[in-house]
């Protein structure tokens, strides 16, 4: 059996790996070959039996076999050791570096292995990102978890999923069988969290003090202002079209975002009437606005806190009130 894990999402890699080792602790014997391991070398590894008798694995990390051309001599040598080691040892290839599939190498590899792939869900990427995180805690976390504790959970998480291993290492290590809710996440991820999680909930009613308390305690405990931004744009964008989709069902709007019926109709509740679609449109464009200016320099990140809470407590336009106060 060969297994390749590819992907630079180093973190969800690793998390995977120690799964599948794990998975083969008390069954097999664990070698470990570096990036730049012969061919020769991989081929004695993999076809001699271990010591002890028992199945191996061997584990080799960025071989130098993916990442070029190979020589008709390399290649069939390669091709000649997948097909031909025993049965009952495996082979496990990660590679945590950007690998070209067009290649002999990868591309056949992929075609005679279990592959998994792990790529990085980028800033934009939150709605994908956030169906991920709620599978894992699904499939992996092993404990009964509130759906709203679990939407806390990936909007702390963001983009960064790997985030998420940690988190749930650390809620099994509570023991709670009874169940998981949104203090004991908040627990877990501590006072930055309840911040976020407060202030989603802040902009959902428009309840101005508590959405300029929560930037400022979020500013306070180190959070960072390009994922903050970020998470208030994920948020308005929910609400716009929550707020456009008034008349379809809780079920219907769940399903078309990817989120619960019951986190659907809890956000319905909270947004009430508080807010029209053209001013959610307008929040949306001067979001994108505020993003860009940051990230190409043209407001300071120390000023970009206050121009939030501007953007999202008055209807008019930031540029214009850069004196307000919360």
């Amino acid at each position: 059996m060969i297994i390749w894990l590819n992907g630079v999402d180093e973190a969800r890699v690793s998390y995977r790996l120690s799964q599948l080792a794990e998975s083969v602790s008390t069954t097999h014997d664990m070698d470990r070959l570096d990036a730049n391991s012969t061919l020769d070398e991989l081929w004695h590894c993999l076809c001699t039996d271990s010591i002890f008798f028992k199945p191996k694995v061997v584990l080799i990390q960025n071989p130098w076999w993916l990442f070029g051309s190979l020589q008709d001599k390399d290649w069939n040598q390669l091709s000649e050791t997948w097909g031909s080691f025993p049965p009952h040892n495996q082979l496990w290839v990660v590679s945590t570096k950007k690998v070209d599939m067009r290649l002999k190498g990868p591309t056949n590899l992929k075609k005679k292995s279990q592959y998994e792939e792990f790529t990085v869900f980028e800033e934009w990427d939150v709605a994908k990102a956030r169906q991920w995180v709620l599978a894992t805690l699904d499939s992996q976390l092993g404990l009964p978890i509130l759906t709203e504790a679990k939407q806390v959970l990936a909007d702390y998480v963001g983009s960064n999923v790997g985030a998420v291993y940690p988190i749930m290492d650390t809620l099994k290590g509570l023991g709670l069988s009874a169940g998981i809710g949104v203090p004991e996440v908040l627990l877990v991820l501590g006072p930055k969290a309840g911040s976020l999680h407060a202030l989603t909930t802040a902009i959902k009613q428009r309840h101005h003090a508590n959405i300029c308390t929560n930037i400022q305690d979020l500013m306070r405990n180190g959070e960072d202002v390009i994922k903050l931004v970020a998470t208030v744009g994920a948020t308005v964008e929910l609400l716009l079209f929550v707020v456009s989709h008034r008349t379809d069902s809780h079920e219907i709007i769940g399903k078309k975002l990817g989120r619960h019926p019951y986190f659907i109709k809890q956000t319905m509740q909270d947004v009430g009437n508080r807010y029209a679609v053209s001013e959610l449109v307008s929040m949306m464009i001067e979001l994108h606005a505020l993003d860009v200016a940051i990230k190409s320099g043209q407001i300071r990140v120390q000023d970009a806190p206050i121009r939030l809470i501007i953007l999202l407590t008055n209807s008019k336009s930031v540029i214009d009130h850069s004196n307000a106060q919360c």
